[in-house]
């Protein structure tokens, strides 16, 4: 069992194990990068939404409705949001599975549209 501590040296300590032969000295940090673009184009009743590829992404979350509200998983770089009368603001972010874990990473940039049935709509 290995302790890390907390800054200057302080006692606030985390106990953890590890079960992982580690070699070398060399110790490097990741992250998930979000997807650098979000572009969305307004029909009559739907909004469709694209967005850039992250390398290693296993999946991408998607969130739209009222301030992000709703969520959910999407396997590629496209989807579609429908109905009769909605709007709000949407947003991607990229999930890259490491192992057992998932990382997600941090919002794409943000887009705001309008889906009204019987008009086409609008996406900024």
């Amino acid at each position: 069992m290995g302790m890390i501590t907390g800054p200057a040296g302080s006692a606030s300590a985390a106990p953890w194990t590890d079960p992982v032969s580690v070699g070398g000295t060399t110790l490097t940090a990741t992250t998930v990068p979000a997807p650098a673009t979000l572009n969305c184009s307004s029909g009559i009743g739907s909004t469709d939404f694209s967005w850039s590829a992250v390398a290693g992404a296993a999946s991408y979350t998607f969130h739209y409705g009222s301030d992000g509200s709703v969520a959910k998983l999407v396997a590629g770089t496209s989807t579609s949001v429908s109905g009769l009368i909605s709007g709000g603001t949407a947003w991607v972010e990229a999930n890259r599975d490491f192992g057992s874990v998932t990382w997600t990473s941090v919002p794409s940039p943000t887009r705001t549209y309008t889906i009204l049935l019987l008009v086409l709509g609008s996406c900024s």
